[in-house]
């Protein structure tokens, strides 16, 4: 709601009838009725375009924007895939921008994922390891290997990611599951 009738003929000059029953005030509230519908679509049309509130065709005309295509029904599958490539897209390679497209990606919070540099004792140089993503994204196997396709997209051109560790949450963390890159990726 905007302005109810009552504060707009409050902007009239005191020439004009302020009584609910004149036709000015009738006027300004078939105004304000016609304002406030404006106002009202206008957010049903911006939470209905948003990622997390879209379904269906919709969803699929924001995926298209983004270039994803449908793999199946499933709204929340599309709508992580759109978040994927979004975050994709926008990473600089760092550690800092790797950790941001796993968590918005997933919608997780950013202080529960870590990548670092990966110290095994070999010296590698431009090897890093990500642990700390919750094992319910472990569970979908297609989602897994699609993010560990994007996490390698998102990387710079070199790096290589040598283990994603997956955690579950109890009384304390335990790293329970780990998921190793064997082929290394090429971009040409």
């Amino acid at each position: 709601m905007l302005y109810t009738t009552d504060q707009m003929m409050a902007e009239l000059a005191q020439h004009w009838s302020h009584q609910p029953d004149s036709v000015i005030y009738g006027m300004m509230d078939e105004l304000n009725q016609m304002f406030e519908f404006g106002s009202d679509l206008g957010s049903k049309i911006v939470d209905w375009t948003a990622i997390d509130y879209a379904e269906g065709t919709t969803l699929d005309m924001i995926a298209a924007q983004y270039q994803v295509s449908r793999p199946d029904s499933d709204d929340d599958f599309l709508r992580f895939l759109i978040r994927l490539k979004k975050q994709v897209a926008t990473s600089d390679g760092t550690i800092n921008s790797i950790e941001r497209v796993i968590a918005n990606s997933l919608e997780i919070d950013l202080s529960e994922i870590h990548v670092e540099s990966t110290r095994d004792g070999t010296n590698k140089v431009n090897h890093i390891t990500v642990y700390g993503i919750p094992f319910e994204y472990a569970d979908d196997k297609r989602k897994t290997e699609i993010m560990l396709t994007g996490l390698q997209a998102a990387t710079l051109l070199g790096v290589w990611i040598d283990q994603v560790a997956f955690t579950i949450n109890t009384q304390s963390s335990l790293y329970i599951a780990t998921q190793t890159i064997q082929e290394e990726i090429l971009y040409v």
